[in-house]
């Protein structure tokens, strides 16, 4: 019987400092974004529809928190789930590696002090493919 290939992921196409967060709630997508916007006290926008490495369409909005971009992306996408893997989280919080854990974390209890998220935890780096992250960094 043949090998099955095994899926290789080189460490360097990681960014060390980026974090991922699932989100999973029972809102809809711009009342999630309205509550990102409330948690980080700060503008939301929403980007065009983007094209994104085997998905026709992602949604997807932006905010400036302490002079870097915050993402925040619906993980169902018309083609499937953006992150097959990490199925339990409604939305992904991608920040990219110029924030700190302190950042991430505020974000996180703000989020979570606001009671429609029902639970927020973060995502292992090595489910989101290099060729997604490329879009983020």
């Amino acid at each position: 019987m043949p090998r099955k290939e095994k899926l290789s992921i080189n460490e360097q196409d990681i960014p060390k400092d980026l974090a991922c967060l699932g989100i999973s709630c029972a809102v809809d997508f711009y009342r999630m974004a309205y509550f990102f916007e409330k948690a980080i006290g700060g503008t939301v926008t929403l980007m065009p529809t983007n094209l994104i490495e085997g998905h026709s369409h992602v949604d997807m909005y932006v905010a400036q928190y302490d002079k870097a971009s915050i993402y925040l992306l619906k993980n169902q996408t018309p083609d499937g789930m953006f992150l097959p893997r990490v199925h339990m989280a409604d939305f992904l919080l991608i920040f990219p590696e110029t924030h700190t854990h302190f950042v991430v974390e505020t974000v996180k209890q703000r989020l979570l002090e606001l009671g429609s998220v029902q639970g927020i935890f973060a995502v292992d780096k090595r489910f989101i493919p290099p060729k997604k992250l490329k879009h983020f960094v």
